[in-house]
């Protein structure tokens, strides 16, 4: 089996999605070399750049012999298996020179200043694309916004036509973005960092439905006639009348949560149901797509996000630096055996702190040392 190396360096990232995390474990579990080849990469990725046993002239050096070896072997490019039996130093070359490492210590890329996120967002209607100001007002101006981007398909029905059916509207949010919206029943909507959202221009008929990739907090409108139904990504589905919850529903990690403050709500796979009631949380494994739920002492933390504010309490490392990466919008490369051993971390601070302030505050608990090399961000213990 040959996978990509481009799947090799998301592992060491951490932002592989489950296929590709099935992927590469099948890889691994094909021979003794992939395991040490892969080993061999994620310590020296993970290690400051003062402990590398080779210099980079070395290491390119190494490199330049291994492919020309390879070339005159295959008379293919370096496909991940080839590498795989290389020799060691070769290894080592081959992740630093994928992942991007300067030729030379003297050739340091300039700083860049990691800021914390802001109000943004990505607007389609009816396949008119536009990136919304970080100055534009989320509430009235909003509604008035979405209203006339949609006019012109209305518009364009006569009165012996029946109306169009009301367009789909879809709300994209980057990383180092968050936005706040109103839909059309009154429904208000926070939506965080890596975030998509499709909704109606207005809701028709005997209900009210969206579908959501990644993590918002709703506080829906009660309307009793008109279920409120969320469809996850992973096709799980939310019902709600009335109520206020967060669903967490990124692609890239293993469990899709929700989290009901307030009302109640049902959550279902298929034929599988749970329903909740306030300060429960629903949590649905994708690996064996299990469905279950539990008490949680306190749900608003779930939501501190739509306040302006980190609220992690007894929290895995990696939970909290998933978080970091994409508020901050940068990506965090750390060893996941090093970090897997803090599981129960707090951390409570302002979402617009500085960037340095929240990792002082994660190094006090876990005695980490970090390093930026332009928006990437090395982690060691």
């Amino acid at each position: 089996m040959i996978i990509n190396w481009d799947l090799l360096k998301k592992s060491i990232s951490g932002s592989l999605s489950l296929r590709e995390r099935q992927t590469l474990e099948r890889w691994l579990d094909e021979s003794e070399s992939h395991r040490s080849f892969y080993e061999t990469v994620r310590k020296h990725y993970a290690a400051p750049v003062e402990k590398l046993e080779l210099s980079d002239d070395e290491l390119s050096a190494s490199w330049q012999r291994f492919t020309h070896r390879a070339k005159r072997k295959s008379g293919r490019l370096l496909r991940l298996r080839a590498a795989a039996a290389c020799a060691a130093a070769a290894a080592v070359a081959l992740g630093i020179w994928t992942l991007n490492r300067p030729a030379s210590p003297f050739a340091e890329e300039p700083a860049v200043e990691i800021t914390a996120g802001t109000t943004q967002a990505i607007l389609s209607v009816g396949g008119r694309e536009r990136i919304l100001l970080n100055d534009k007002e989320q509430d009235s101006e909003w509604e008035k916004f979405v209203a006339e981007e949609a006019a012109p398909a209305r518009a364009e029905a006569s009165d012996s036509v029946p109306a169009a059916a009301p367009e789909q509207i879809r709300i994209e949010i980057p990383k180092g973005g968050e936005y706040r919206l109103r839909l059309p029943d009154g429904t208000t909507v926070w939506l965080n960092s890596e975030t998509e959202i499709v909704y109606p221009s207005e809701f028709v008929g005997d209900g009210r439905a969206v579908t959501l990739c990644g993590e918002a907090f709703f506080d829906v409108a009660r309307d009793p006639a008109k279920p409120f139904t969320i469809t996850t990504a992973d096709r799980l589905e939310i019902t709600v009348l009335g109520t206020r919850f967060n669903v967490s529903n990124y692609l890239d990690v293993d469990r899709a949560q929700v989290t009901l403050v307030e009302g109640s709500l049902s959550v279902a796979d298929g034929d599988r149901k749970v329903t909740l009631r306030p300060a429960q949380q629903a949590v649905f494994d994708r690996t064996d797509r299990t469905l279950t739920f539990h008490d949680v002492e306190d749900p608003s933390g779930c939501c501190a996000w739509t306040n302006g504010m980190f609220d992690f309490k007894l929290q895995p490392l990696e939970t909290i630096l998933d978080a970091v990466s994409k508020w901050y919008d940068i990506r965090i490369v750390y060893d996941p055996a090093a970090v897997a051993r803090f599981s129960a971390i707090t951390l409570q601070c302002d979402r617009r702190s500085d960037f340095t302030h929240v990792m002082e505050i994660l190094q006090e608990v876990t005695a980490l040392h970090y390093r930026t090399e332009g928006r990437t961000v090395y982690i060691a213990f």
